[in-house]
């Protein structure tokens, strides 16, 4: 059997419902979903852990303590984008205009529509990455 953790950056605490959040340092919390053999075993709600700016480190270790294999993104900053490739989480990038929700980003995992990000994608600080 083949399992893997996903970590959705969501505002609200809607299940597969949940809107995303569009940045993943500033979110409120994540969505966890274990998918196993392509299909959606458990779903959990994580509160982000409150950090000042420029503190994004903390929550790539959370996650990393929760077991997760890959986070889905509208937007990282490169600091954090690093630690989660150090740490062995994939970031994969989702536009928040088609996939706003958890649901079609689960969607787009498991169906092969979204690609793992680049470092040259990451954000740079100025606002405009999303």
């Amino acid at each position: 059997m083949s399992t893997i953790k996903i970590a959705i950056p969501t505002d609200e605490p809607d299940g597969m419902n949940g809107k995303r959040s569009g940045h993943f340092g500033h979110c409120k919390e994540f969505t966890l979903v274990d998918i196993e053999n392509g299909a959606v075993t458990n779903l959990v709600r994580l509160d982000n852990i409150p950090h000042p700016a420029g503190g994004c480190m903390a929550p790539v270790q959370l996650l990393k303590d929760n077991q997760v294999d890959s986070i889905v993104v509208g937007g990282i900053g490169a600091n954090p984008f690093k630690r989660f490739e150090e740490v062995g989480i994939k970031v994969i990038f989702a536009d928040l205009g088609q996939c706003p929700d958890v649901q079609s980003a689960v969607d787009g995992f498991l169906s092969g529509k979204l690609q793992e990000m680049q470092l040259q994608q990451s954000c740079k600080g100025s606002g405009t990455c999303h």
